[in-house]
C-alpha cells in the first residue's frame, strides 16, 4: 500500500507530473484518490510496472467561484466583472436587490458569495441581506458601499456580512477577502469535477 503525504504540493495549472503511462501499465486508483493542493484538486493514481509503484498526480481544474454582484452603478459591476475576471470566477450582476432575490429564488445554493452594495433604491443591502438570510441562503456575504454608518454596520454584522469595503474599494484586497472566504467556507472545500 502507497503511503499519501496530504502536504501541499505546488503544481503549474495544467500540469501533468509522470510522463504518459505506456499502455501495458496497469493503473490502479488509489484511495483516497482527491488530494487538495492550494485551490486545486489532484488526482492520484498508481501506476505498476515491474513491481515498482509510481504515483502520478493529474491537477482537476476547479469549478469557477460563482459571484452574484448587486449594484446599481453600472460602473461598480463593470469593474466587479473585471476584478473576478478569469476561469477562476463566474460573475452574474444585477442592478438591484430583486433582481437578486430573483436569481436566488430560483436556485439559493447557487452563488459561493454575494457583493452587494448598500444604497440602491426599492430595496436597500441591509434589507437585501435580511431577506437572503430568511431564506436560509447561508452564502458568505460581502459589502461594497460608498458610506456605512455605524448603526448599519452593526446591522450587516448581526447578519453574518463577513467583510465590507469602502468605495472607492482596494482591487486586490477586495480579491483577497473573497478569495480567503471560498477557501475558509466549508462548502467550498474541495470543489472540484469528479471522474
Amino acid at each position: 500500500m502507497l503511503n499519501v503525504r496530504r502536504a501541499p504540493i505546488s503544481l503549474p495549472q495544467k500540469a501533468v507530473v509522470a510522463a504518459q503511462p505506456h499502455p501495458i501499465l496497469r493503473r490502479t486508483k488509489v484511495a483516497p484518490d482527491k488530494l487538495i493542493s492550494g485551490d486545486r484538486v489532484l488526482e492520484m493514481e498508481l501506476i505498476s510496472y515491474a513491481g515498482t509503484d509510481v504515483a502520478a498526480f493529474r491537477v482537476i481544474m476547479d469549478a469557477p467561484l460563482r459571484i452574484l454582484a448587486v449594484d446599481n452603478e453600472p460602473s461598480v459591476t463593470l469593474s466587479l466583472r473585471f476584478v473576478f475576471a478569469g476561469p477562476r470566477y463566474e460573475v452574474t450582476c444585477v442592478d438591484s436587490g430583486h433582481a437578486a432575490l430573483a436569481k436566488l429564488d430560483v436556485r439559493s445554493d447557487f452563488y459561493d458569495v454575494i457583493i452587494v452594495d448598500q444604497k440602491m433604491p426599492n430595496l436597500t443591502g441591509v434589507k437585501l441581506v435580511e431577506e437572503i438570510r430568511k431564506r436560509g441562503i447561508t452564502s458568505d456575504i460581502i459589502v461594497v458601499a460608498a458610506n456605512l454608518s455605524p448603526e448599519v454596520r452593526e446591522a450587516f454584522e448581526q447578519m453574518d456580512v463577513h467583510a465590507m469595503f469602502m468605495k472607492p474599494f482596494n482591487v486586490d484586497e477586495l480579491r483577497s477577502a473573497v478569495d480567503r472566504l471560498a477557501t475558509a467556507s466549508p462548502s467550498n472545500r474541495g470543489r472540484g469535477d469528479t471522474d
